[in-house]
């Protein structure tokens, strides 16, 4: 029923997206001054592309020779939980390979997230506890792409690092230079930036008129050497970011009954996976994700599309010799139980983690595989505004029927699978969006249109411009952000 798919596809693109080099790379490399890309060029003089300009980077950083180590980005955990962390990682990477820097990450692991006073003090899990960059070995020796922060600051103590925060409490102009900026030289005098994020910031440097066409290569380059015609910027980068531990894997392999390998998990394994999101941790905030309402319909839109399924096998004369699946992930333990109950009397066969949801180090990984799973369905349902579904739903670019967040809900079907910009609306104030949404109007229709489109008073022009935000970033997997933000908040799991 649940078959592990083999072929892995990040193998396919060892040469291309591993960001490993081998003990004599630099033979084939003619290193230029600090290591910057416009310094790297192949042997014979032609100018290395992108990644591989990464992996020489990487290289370099890992031995640290001198002070002619490359201009490092280090990624900091800063708010937020585990799909926010994956949403700021992802972010960080594409940010290193724009703007020609190498990537460390600093994601330790806490006994707990938040202290008695329900502040957050920390991580239930490390990044290489749930996940691990798509490494091979190459020449006989294996170099990782991450590293801690130790080494850089032990060969050079008096660097000190500058900070770039783009987060839910950053304001318009914070996020322009991602959207505006040629990022080749964002920050150039400063040797270590720290960036701290929870937000998927890569949606606006996929958006920004000096990087869009590197970025759509970067997408349709590993689409190809996957074999997937139709992939998410958020899968590109997964491909090589997010390559479940052997930990994860176990527990995914738990859930199903049989080993899953890492091929396995981008293929789907059930035919509809559904994410009930209740947020209901000790400690944590209030915040409305599910509700009765939610609840009724989510379970009603499911067994609607089964009974779908099964009238159109009828009609074709077909019989499914395989009971039908569902995946549910949900952190309210009721929930599980009334899912197994009412579609199993359906004959709809049921899986799900087992176990309570907390914030240690066993309960990240039955979270993080929950992640995963909630991805493998033909059909996947997030919850809405929440970046652990984002997440799900992205690594396999599979766009989400997602449940609306009101009482009355429904459950509506996105045209994207890429996660939501949580603070889309506050982007919309900034400069940047305006300058970028008035070039886009000014071809469409000449200066004639710009004014048209943004009337005759400011309040009007924030309007068309918070309109304009809400057609291309906010569709309805982003709610209840689009009001709600602008008076502060933070991002959801």
């Amino acid at each position: 029923m649940i078959a592990t798919m083999r072929g892995f596809c990040p193998l396919l693109v060892t040469l291309w997206l591993m960001l490993v080099v081998s003990t004599d790379a630099a033979s084939s490399v003619v290193r230029g001054e600090g290591m910057t890309g416009e310094g790297l060029r192949e042997r014979g003089g032609g100018k290395m592309g992108m990644l591989d300009q990464f992996a020489a980077r990487q290289q370099s950083l890992f031995e640290l020779k001198g002070e002619k180590h490359p201009p490092v980005l280090i990624f900091q955990i800063c708010c937020g939980e585990m799909g926010n962390r994956l949403l700021g990682l992802a972010s960080a990477f594409l940010l290193s390979l724009l703007s020609h820097r190498a990537l460390l990450v600093q994601w330790p692991a806490a006994d707990r997230i938040y202290d008695e006073g329900g502040n957050m003090v920390g991580s239930g899990e490390s990044y290489s506890l749930l996940f691990a960059p798509n490494t091979s070995m190459v020449g006989g020796r294996k170099v990782p792409l991450l590293f801690s922060t130790d080494p850089l600051r032990a060969h050079h103590a008096s660097v000190q690092p500058t900070t770039a925060e783009v987060t839910h409490a950053s304001m318009p102009d914070d996020y322009s230079p991602f959207l505006r900026d040629d990022l080749t030289g964002w920050r150039k005098g400063e040797k270590v930036i720290i960036f701290r994020s929870n937000q998927y910031v890569a949606e606006l440097m996929r958006r920004n008129p000096h990087h869009r066409a590197q970025v759509e290569r970067l997408v349709k380059e590993v689409g190809k050497r996957c074999n997937k015609a139709d992939m998410s910027l958020f899968e590109a980068i997964s491909r090589f970011l997010l390559v479940p531990s052997p930990s994860l894997l176990a527990e995914v392999s738990k859930v199903v009954g049989r080993e899953i390998e890492a091929s396995g998990v981008y293929s789907p394994l059930f035919d509809i996976s559904a994410q009930l999101r209740a947020q209901q941790r000790k400690n944590d905030r209030a915040f409305p994700f599910l509700g009765e309402g939610q609840r009724r319909a989510l379970f009603g839109c499911v067994m609607n599309d089964f009974k779908m399924e099964r009238k159109n096998d009828k009609s074709k004369g077909e019989k499914n010799a395989n009971p039908r699946t569902l995946f549910i992930a949900t952190d309210k333990e009721e929930v599980r139980k009334e899912a197994a109950k009412v579609f199993g009397r359906a004959g709809i066969v049921v899986y799900y983690t087992n176990g309570t949801v907390e914030s240690t180090q066993a309960g990240m990984l039955r979270a993080a595989a929950d992640l995963i799973l909630l991805g493998l369905g033909k059909v996947v349902y997030s919850t809405s505004g929440s970046t652990f579904g984002y997440v799900a739903h992205a690594r396999t670019s599979t766009p989400p029927i997602t449940l609306t967040a009101e009482t009355a809900a429904k459950c509506v079907p996105l045209s994207t699978s890429e996660p939501c910009l949580h603070m889309w609306p506050l982007v919309s104030a900034s400069a940047a969006y305006r300058a970028v949404t008035d070039a886009r109007w000014r071809e469409e229709g000449g200066e004639e249109e710009v004014r048209r489109r943004k009337g005759r008073s400011e309040v009007e022009a924030q309007t068309a411009y918070y309109l304009a935000a809400k057609e291309e970033m906010g569709e309805e997997n982003c709610h209840p952000w689009d009001l709600s933000v602008l008076g502060g908040g933070g991002g959801g799991e």
